[in-house]
């Protein structure tokens, strides 16, 4: 399968808008089941690593979890003269748009040649609305409040595979609950990966809730460092918004905390069925297989 994906591109400034996690995570998925059959006009450079020193500290979430992780044998940047050409001869069996509520930067061009169900589109924003101009393509939308239908897809942040503590590992847990309180930027302090993530390994509990958008990477830290998310607020969640996540699970934990009636029985077994469930499904590779599919 050959599919030119339009991620990052030079109109969109600041440099701190370079990430866009739900278009990062699907494209580092595809990247990693296709390697070089998935091409882009821009390099996306902040996904490899090879990306420049330093870099990542102007990024949002300072580029911990999704960045930096490609190997860079697994680049195809095409040139305009190429992809005039690959879009006339309908080389590709899909286009991926990312960023589209963010720039529209060769659409019209594709739409030329391409029909509106070989178009997808990624929509990662915060907000539920769905860009209506768009609803004709195939639409993958993460804060859906609609009910989905066949061409309409709930669609979740996802992480990849080798950001999760190895399965046979059991991090000893040395304090309640972990530094960081979503909101409080006096504890948002760790300079590198590997501080947050051991923060999250020596933690019971991690705390989380909705910001802007329900669904957030730091929900896939916690559980892929095999600590328990203390999510509040999570039962008001939408149905199909963070619709590959094990909410009831998720749910039961805070509901046992805030009720005092958590037993170590019950936390080790809601914390190992969360991280297997994120392991099983939730990884960047599991992400693009079921986009993969849904496309074919």
């Amino acid at each position: 399968m050959k599919i030119l994906f339009f991620g990052w591109d030079p109109s969109i400034v600041p440099v701190s808008r370079t990430v866009d996690y739900m278009g990062d995570c699907v494209y580092h998925g595809l990247k990693s089941v296709l390697g070089k059959n998935v091409h882009t006009v821009y390099d996306q450079f902040h996904m490899y690593t090879d990306i420049p020193e330093g870099l990542a500290n102007n990024f949002h979430g300072k580029g911990f979890t999704i960045c930096g992780n490609l190997n860079p044998k697994v680049r195809n940047v095409i040139d305009e003269k190429t992809l005039e050409a690959n879009l006339k001869n309908k080389f590709y069996d899909c286009v991926i748009f990312s960023r589209l509520y963010r720039s529209t930067m060769h659409y019209d061009e594709v739409c030329k040649y391409y029909d509106d169900k070989e178009i997808v589109v990624i929509d990662g924003h915060d907000v539920p609305d769905i860009m209506d101009e768009y609803r004709k393509h195939q639409y993958f939308k993460r804060e859906l409040v609609e009910e989905p239908h066949d061409t309409l897809h709930p669609i979740s942040f996802s992480i990849p595979q080798e950001k999760l503590v190895p399965a046979d590992l059991t991090p000893k847990q040395e304090k309640s609950v972990a530094q960081i309180i979503p909101g409080k930027l006096e504890t948002y302090t760790f300079n590198s990966e590997e501080e947050y993530y051991n923060d999250y390994k020596k933690s019971l509990y991690g705390i989380t809730h909705k910001k802007a958008g329900w669904d957030c990477m730091r929900h896939l830290e916690i559980m892929a460092n095999k600590c328990a998310p203390l999510f509040y607020g999570i039962d008001d969640c939408p149905l199909y918004t963070m619709a590959d996540y094990d909410k009831e699970t998720i749910s039961q934990i805070y509901n046992h905390v805030k009720n005092n009636t958590i037993t170590q029985e019950i936390y080790d077994a809601a914390r190992q069925s969360l991280y297997e469930h994120v392991a099983k499904n939730q990884t960047t590779v599991a992400q693009a297989k079921r986009i993969i599919g849904i496309i074919k």
